[in-house]
């Protein structure tokens, strides 16, 4: 389970898809070795205001 960065609900990690810096056209620096997983509704709603980074 994780939790999204943008609205914070919880989720299996098989529905969520995982994006890249470039994708979300981030700062590629600070995201760079970071993974990015959203949730489907945020991901279809609003993906460009996800944050960058979850932190486990």
């Amino acid at each position: 389970m994780l939790r999204c960065p943008n609205c914070q609900s919880l989720d299996h990690l098989s529905k969520w898809i995982q994006y890249t810096a470039q994708t979300l056209k981030m700062n590629i620096i600070l995201a760079a070795n970071s993974a990015i997983y959203v949730c489907p509704k945020c991901l279809n709603s609003s993906p460009s205001k996800v944050l960058p980074r979850i932190d486990h």
